[in-house]
């Protein structure tokens, strides 16, 4: 009874920190993603409008200046409002950290495979794992807060961890057990 309750709390523990893991994965994805389009709207919208104000100032001069004024605002909000965009260089440490998650969560699943079809895998060695699993995440999870300004819509990305995990692991162990 014992073994069995242990082996629940290490089966939960391996559950919610592969769990916690795909949502920063997640989270860094969706953010990336979101921030590198916005940051390709803006960078058009500061080509655009100038083009446009310089083809119509043969219409109107007025047209011209409101277009520049446009872009100053555009121009100017972008440096001014960080949280509309993000440089480059740390949108690709963003998707180093996505990277680095998406390992540490190939680790667990790995750890998640033994614990239920090896035997021989001792409840030691997984509590071993689970710490170092649990340190990584923990180094990567201050640099993400670092980086990510504003993390897109939790309930989103802990159901969509949600459902990868249950398509991962549910069907396949409810055969086996």
């Amino acid at each position: 009874m014992a073994e069995e309750a242990m082996d629940n709390l290490i089966w939960n523990d391996l559950w919610v920190t592969a769990h916690t893991v795909k949502v920063y994965e997640l989270c860094c994805s969706k953010y990336a993603d979101k921030m590198r389009k916005r940051k390709r709207i803006f960078d058009w919208y500061i080509i655009l409008m100038p083009s446009m104000g310089a083809l119509l100032y043969s219409i109107d001069e007025v047209i011209t200046l409101i277009a520049s004024i446009l872009t100053a605002i555009g121009g100017l909000l972008e440096k001014i409002a960080p949280t509309l965009t993000q440089p480059e260089s740390e949108l690709a440490e963003i998707d180093n950290l996505q990277t680095s998650f998406s390992k540490i969560l190939t680790e667990l699943e790995d750890a998640i495979h033994s614990f239920r079809l090896e035997p021989n895998v001792s409840d030691i060695h997984l509590k071993g794992s689970l710490k170092k699993f649990k340190k990584q995440i923990d180094e990567r999870k201050s640099l993400m807060g670092k980086l990510i300004r504003k993390s897109p819509n939790n309930d989103m990305l802990n159901n969509e961890a949600s459902e990868y995990m249950k398509l991962k692991f549910t069907n396949n162990y409810a055969s086996n057990e």
